[in-house]
């Protein structure tokens, strides 16, 4: 985040923090720092004529003064810091709030890549019967869980992959949390919350490799028609390897056969329709979708999260239109991914949504003369700028797009917000 900028002497306010720094120069003040006490100290500075100081935001106890405006003919030839335009758009408290979110962000990081690290792993040792891979399980979904009961405000955030992870334990998790946003709506009781988190960790159990059985033709639409005839039961076969799993709820099973139904009549295994399909294969299934559309496969192209929620729309044949319209009113138009230009100017990118207010999400905001890796986070909930429009990523410049990294995978977390 930005502390440190040049500003004009006449910006200049008691209870602000300076230090000097003349470039090439041997000046009996280059190195002085402090905050200014009274009226003198600000004079004394003033009468040296230098062109700037330098304003320490986070030892300050309060924002400089508004540079003055320039007198009418000289308009165009104002005297301009780099900054300070931007700075004076956004309230001092933020500096600190920044802090804070960065240190929260970066905590629920740890955790969120410990969760995935679980998942990999529980996918990789499943054995029939296993109670080990159980009790991972039920880590991860016990963690999710205990966030969407909480209390306080959820924030569903995105969270960039570590390099080189795998792309099925990242789906199961984001389906997991995609999940749960619509069963904290609907205030699932704990078990059926838990139900359902086991359902989307392990819906896609079923898929592996093609058994050598089925392998009977040796050409290549032999094998394709072997593979999409695999993939049409995969929701069958998981099912019936979590059926052996100690204690796995039945309605998690049943979740997981029928996640891929249609309640047109569409989907399968089974071609079941309507009241058919359970209400948790119904909430997966909507995860599940979203997040295909998000993370599509190499090669093919890839919608912006706002784009995302437009294409699950476009399906509501295939699902519950309640339950469609609560996860989209709550992911927000702008879910977590998205590009979007702010009210002040800003371009940034949104890393968090506010369940309970989704059209207040925060934004990690793009400024040139702020490192990346300080980049300044704004919560739209504290703060008066409003979201303009979404922009799509390849229209972005090449230093822009860089700065946000808006390219790879979306995965999402989640994780209960301190109260305000």
């Amino acid at each position: 985040m930005l502390t440190e900028y040049p500003i004009l002497p006449e910006q200049l306010v008691i209870g602000l923090f300076v230090r000097f720094e003349f470039e090439g120069q041997d000046h009996p003040w280059q190195g002085k720092a402090f905050k200014i006490e009274n009226e003198r100290q600000i004079e004394e500075i003033r009468a040296q004529g230098f062109a700037h100081v330098v304003c320490v935001l986070n030892k300050s106890d309060r924002l400089p003064l508004p540079v003055p405006p320039p007198p009418a003919p000289a308009a165009a030839h104002a005297p301009k810091t780099p900054v300070y335009r931007e700075i004076a758009g956004i309230r001092g408290e933020t500096i600190e709030r920044n802090r804070i979110l960065r240190e929260r962000f970066e905590r629920t990081g740890r955790k969120y890549h410990e969760a995935m690290d679980d998942v990999a792993n529980m996918l990789k040792r499943m054995a029939p019967h296993s109670s080990k891979t159980m009790e991972e399980a039920e880590r991860v979904v016990g963690g999710l869980t205990t966030t969407f009961l909480s209390e306080g405000e959820v924030v569903v955030g995105l969270m960039a992959s570590k390099a080189g992870l795998e792309e099925r334990p990242c789906h199961a998790l984001n389906v997991s949390v995609l999940s749960m946003i619509l069963g904290r709506e609907l205030s699932l009781a704990e078990p059926d919350l838990r139900a359902m988190g086991l359902a989307a960790v392990f819906h896609d159990v079923g898929k592996g490799r093609v058994p050598m059985g089925m392998m009977t033709q040796v050409s290549t639409v032999g094998m394709n028609r072997a593979v999409k005839k695999l993939y049409r039961e995969h929701p069958t076969a998981g099912a019936r390897i979590v059926a052996a799993y100690p204690n796995f709820p039945a309605a998690a099973g049943q979740a997981i056969a029928q996640h891929h139904e249609h309640l047109d009549g569409t989907g399968f295994p089974a071609g079941l329709r309507g009241a058919a399909v359970s209400t948790l294969a119904r909430m997966v299934t909507i995860a599940d979708t979203f997040d295909n559309l998000c993370n599509a496969e190499e090669g093919e192209a890839r919608p912006t999260p706002h784009e995302a929620l437009r294409q699950l729309y476009r399906r509501r044949s295939w699902m519950d239109e309640t339950l469609l319209g609560i996860f989209i009113r709550n992911l927000g138009v702008y879910p977590p991914g998205s590009v979007v230009e702010l009210s002040n100017g800003f371009i940034g990118m949104v890393v968090a949504v506010n369940l309970s207010d989704s059209t207040q999400p925060s934004v990690l905001i793009h400024h040139p003369e702020v490192p990346k890796r300080e980049a300044l986070i704004l919560d739209l909930a504290q703060e008066e700028e409003s979201i303009v429009k979404a922009i799509r990523p390849g229209d972005l410049p090449g230093e822009v797009f860089s700065y946000l990294s808006p390219a790879g995978r979306h995965n999402y977390y989640a994780e209960a917000a301190p109260a305000r």
